[in-house]
């Protein structure tokens, strides 16, 4: 297990911390972040100040939609960040295959911390987002007909209108949802029929708004009225601005980002030690999860009831599926290749 504590100012990149009582932390920590919104900010306001005072190490985020700078970088041989913020388990799976992960150091990583299922030699399971229908409440309110399930994005009859859909085919739930409107079975959706799911995606092909990081401001602003998109970033619209969004659970899909440290990281150290502070330090990732409504995998956190609503756990996945990690990790290069040929986003 990890020790850190402070060993000189966080204005010396010369300076760091101690691990395990044997070396110094120094230089930078560099986060390959995916998620943006309100994780990007909670990071940025809880997560890596923390790290910073406890280490005097400064740390920083660079944002990508995806995973694919990071795997073009690792197979370049160009590899800037120490921990990589994979935003599903089937990316992860892709990265640890090509061999571009290094091992996770137990010594340094307490993973026995962990829920035992959300580790493996080298990631573990960093938090949790619901893939819901969403829809703007002034348009069709809770107590009324409303959008309730992600096939609801393609009744134009009823719920009409522009859609917001994420330009990546996965983590969006963009060909599960074609599916499911098709009528296919939510045990049944994998292996994706892409074929099919276009077919049905082009009957609102004209009417969807591709998106990659700013959905609240596009359904604030009446570009869309109906949408689909993670559960924490509409938690914090509506708890933080009194945003007129709901969500639903119905047939919805749930998926994990899975965080490690990249083969040849600049500063793996400072890597290993930024996974094992997350865990360790529970006050700041019960303060995460609060401000970004994605549950973490670490042991001994509780949430208060007020979060109940919102977390994709217990009865609010029960008639969900999580994404198929098995299936991506060997398909998203040609469903990349194919989606971005469809749609143009």
């Amino acid at each position: 297990m990890m020790v850190i504590s402070a060993c000189g100012g966080g204005d010396d990149d010369s300076t760091g911390a101690t691990a395990s009582g044997d070396s110094e932390l120094s230089g930078t920590l560099t986060w390959y972040e995916t998620a943006g919104g309100e994780t990007e900010k909670a990071r940025a306001n809880i997560t890596f100040p923390a790290w910073e005072e406890a280490t005097g190490v400064k740390a920083r985020g660079e944002f990508n939609n995806d995973s694919t700078k990071f795997m073009a970088g690792a197979e370049n041989g160009n590899v800037k960040w120490d921990v990589i913020e994979f935003p599903s388990v089937g990316d992860f799976i892709a990265a640890k295959e090509a061999g571009f992960l290094a091992p996770i150091d137990t010594d340094v990583v307490p993973v026995d911390e962990l829920d035992p299922s959300a580790h493996d030699e080298y990631g573990i399971k960093g938090e949790r987002y619901g893939i819901n229908i969403v829809w703007n409440t002034n348009t069709w309110p809770e107590d009324g007909e409303h959008p309730e399930s992600l096939a609801d994005i393609y009744d134009t009859e009823r719920f009409p209108g522009k859609r917001c859909m994420f330009g990546y085919p996965a983590f969006g739930a963009t060909l599960e949802s074609a599916l499911l409107a098709d009528g296919v079975p939510l045990d049944e959706l994998y292996p994706l029929d892409t074929k099919r799911a276009y077919q049905k995606l082009d009957e609102i092909k004209d009417q969807i708004v591709w998106y990659e990081r700013d959905l609240i401001k596009l359904m604030i602003s009446g570009e869309c009225d109906i949408a689909i998109g993670w559960s924490g970033q509409i938690r914090a619209a509506v708890e933080k601005d009194n945003a007129p969004l709901a969500i639903g659970w119905d047939d919805s899909l749930y998926a994990e980002a899975v965080f490690s440290v990249p083969k040849d990281a600049p500063n793996p150290a400072a890597g290993q030690a930024a996974l094992a502070f997350m865990i360790e330090d529970k006050d700041a990732q019960l303060q995460f999860v609060e401000a970004t409504g994605y549950p973490t995998a670490i042991e001994g956190i509780t949430y208060g009831p007020e979060l109940d609503a919102w977390l994709p756990l217990g009865e609010n996945i029960a008639n969900a599926i999580p994404e198929d990690a098995a299936y991506y990790s060997k398909n998203i290069s040609e469903l990349s290749d194919e989606f971005f040929a469809w749609s143009g986003a």
